[in-house]
C-alpha cells in the first residue's frame, strides 16, 4: 500500500514540473515605458528624464557680429555694426594748418613786391562739426562750409575769405575753394586756391593738417 502511494506521489510531482516548464515563467514581458524630449546634455532644452529623443533639442546661436564703426560723431559711423573694429574716422576739433602757397607778384606795384599767402594764413583751423555730410570749419575770422562724405573726402566750394594781406597792409576780401581729405583722425591734406577776380590773382596752396 506504501508503495502504491509513493508512486501516485511521483507522478503527481513529475506532471508539475512538466506542466510549469511548458508554461516559461509565466510572466508575460512588459515594453519599457517611453518618455519623449531632447536627450542630449549639451542642449538648452535637455530632459534628463527622457529615454527616447524626439529631435526637439534647441542650441545656444552665437548673435551675427557686425564690424564696423560704432562711434555716433564719427565720419564713417555704420548705424548697423555691432562691433568697432577701430575705423572711426573723428574729426572735430583743432587742427594745425601749414600752407605752402605759390608766390604771386603784387599787381598794385608792378610786381615790384610779391604777395606770400602762406605767412597770411591761419595757423591753426577748427573743425566745429560734421552732419548730412555737410563740414563746417573755422578759418581766422572765417567760416567754411565744405561738403564731405563717409570716407573724409571733402570739397570745398567757391566762397569768400578774409585774409591780412601784407603786401597791401590790409585785411582783404578774397576768394576760396578747393578740396581736400582726412587721411585719418590726426593726419590730412587740402589743395586750395585763393583768388581775387578783380586783380586777376590766383594763388594754389597745398597743405598739411594735423593735430
Amino acid at each position: 500500500m506504501k508503495k502504491l502511494s509513493y508512486n501516485i506521489f511521483s507522478i503527481i510531482v513529475a506532471s508539475s514540473v512538466l506542466f510549469l516548464s511548458s508554461c516559461g515563467s509565466g510572466v508575460d514581458d512588459i515594453d519599457p515605458i517611453l518618455t519623449y524630449g531632447c536627450t542630449d546634455s549639451t542642449a538648452l532644452n535637455y530632459d534628463s528624464l527622457a529615454t527616447e529623443n524626439d529631435s526637439s533639442c534647441v542650441y545656444d546661436i552665437e548673435p551675427l557680429l557686425i564690424y564696423g564703426c560704432t562711434d555716433s560723431t564719427a565720419l564713417n559711423y555704420d548705424s548697423l555694426a555691432t562691433v568697432d573694429d577701430g575705423s572711426c574716422l573723428t574729426i572735430i576739433g583743432e587742427w594745425q594748418f601749414n600752407a605752402n602757397c605759390t608766390e604771386y607778384p603784387n599787381p598794385l606795384t608792378g610786381g615790384a613786391d610779391t604777395i606770400f599767402l602762406d605767412e597770411e594764413l591761419p595757423d591753426v583751423i577748427t573743425v566745429l562739426s560734421s552732419s548730412s555730410n555737410n563740414l563746417f570749419i573755422e578759418a581766422g575770422s572765417n567760416d567754411l562750409i565744405a561738403s564731405i562724405n563717409s570716407t573724409g573726402n571733402f570739397n570745398i566750394g567757391f566762397q569768400s575769405f578774409r585774409a591780412y594781406v601784407d603786401a597791401f597792409a590790409d585785411t582783404i576780401t578774397i576768394f576760396i575753394e578747393g578740396t581736400g581729405v582726412f587721411i585719418s583722425d590726426n593726419e590730412g591734406v587740402m589743395d586750395l586756391t585763393f583768388s581775387e577776380p578783380f586783380l586777376q590773382v590766383e594763388i594754389n596752396c597745398s597743405v598739411n593738417i594735423s593735430r
